[in-house]
This record gives C-alpha cells, sequence and structure tokens, in this order.
C-alpha cells in the first residue's frame, strides 16, 4: 500500500515532514519502539492509520489506541470512521465472503463512544460520499454494488440518504486531556 502510495503521490510536494513507515502494528514491541522513536524525533506529530483500524479486533484497536496516547507529541491521530450500517451491508452483501482472508474485525458497538473511553475524540470527520460530491468524484464501486446503492437510495428517503452519505470516512481524531470534555459527534446507523 505504502509503494502504492508513493507512486500515485510521486509529483505531489508534502506540505511537512513526511515519512511513510512499513511497521506491523500487530507487533507490539516494533510498534512502541517506533513510537518512542518518533516521538524523541518530533515535536508535532500526525499519525495516519488509513486501512488499519478495520482490520483490527476491538481489543488490538484498544491496544492501538493506548500505545499512540502514550507518544507525548502526538497531536492527531486520522482513522477509518464505518458505520454499523457499513458493516451490516458488508454481511449482507456478501463482500465478507470474498473478503474472507483478510475480515473487518473493528465492530465496537458504539465507534465513538469507544475512542472516546480509549481517550481520543473526534476534532473533525470528513465523510466519503459528502467529500466525492465536494470534489464532484465518484467513489469507484464495481458495477453490481454501484447498482445496488442507487436502487437503494432511489427508495430511501431524504432522512436515510443523509446518513447513507455519512457512512464512512476518516476521523481527524484528538487526545482528551484531564479534565476536557470529549466532543459529541452524531453517528449513522
Amino acid at each position: 500500500m505504502i509503494k502504492f502510495k508513493q507512486n500515485r503521490l510521486a509529483g505531489e510536494t508534502p506540505k511537512c515532514n513526511l515519512e511513510r513507515v512499513p511497521i506491523d502494528l500487530a507487533n507490539l514491541s516494533a510498534r512502541r519502539e517506533f513510537f518512542k522513536s518518533i516521538d524523541a524525533r518530533a515535536r508535532k506529530i500526525l499519525i495516519l492509520t488509513e486501512g488499519v483500524v478495520p482490520y483490527l479486533s476491538v481489543e488490538e484497536a484498544g491496544s492501538l489506541a493506548g500505545d499512540l496516547k502514550t507518544i507525548t507529541h502526538l497531536r492527531y491521530w486520522i482513522a477509518d470512521y464505518l458505520s454499523p450500517m457499513v458493516m451490516k451491508f458488508r454481511q449482507r452483501g456478501g463482500i465478507a465472503k470474498k473478503t474472507k482472508n483478510a475480515p473487518f474485525k473493528f465492530r465496537p458497538p458504539d465507534w465513538f463512544a469507544f475512542f472516546q473511553e480509549h481517550g481520543w475524540r473526534p476534532k473533525e470527520i470528513r465523510y466519503l460520499a459528502e467529500e466525492a460530491e465536494k470534489l464532484n468524484r465518484k467513489a469507484e464501486f464495481p458495477l453490481a454494488t454501484r447498482a445496488l446503492i442507487q436502487l437503494r437510495l432511489f427508495f430511501a428517503s431524504p432522512k436515510r440518504r443523509e446518513t447513507f452519505k455519512r457512512a464512512a470516512g476518516y476521523a481527524l481524531l484528538e487526545p482528551i486531556s484531564i479534565g476536557q470534555q470529549p466532543q459529541q459527534l452524531q453517528a449513522s446507523t
């Protein structure tokens, strides 16, 4: 994935120091050593775990969230947000069978409450469908999936269409400081 991103972004110039690190976050000692290393080298850190959290169990995601909290200079963490609706769709739509070697395991009862309990609050969420609409960039889905989505949207109420637009995205999380009240964002169902 890192090589893919490097190739796709080869012509772009980052506006900050960028380090892409191929590390197995499930390897606790390597992960903790890496976090200790970057904390010693940087003063303002953002970590992006795109495409990671959905594949972790709730316990593994909690462990990762706890380890990230130990990074003194970590200001933000960007993580995937998938609503319960997306998880149900994956199960019913047969996607889970097709991806059985790499199943989505992260299924907390409440995504927002999970991160709050682990010391993180969403500062901002960018929902994929809303961003695609703003940028006039349609999401790439197989034809059958696209047809099913369009059919469901055609018969859905306006409220349900809005809920669908907020089914998946990326959350900019920030650590909750002691005494700080968590920000409440609405989850999609």
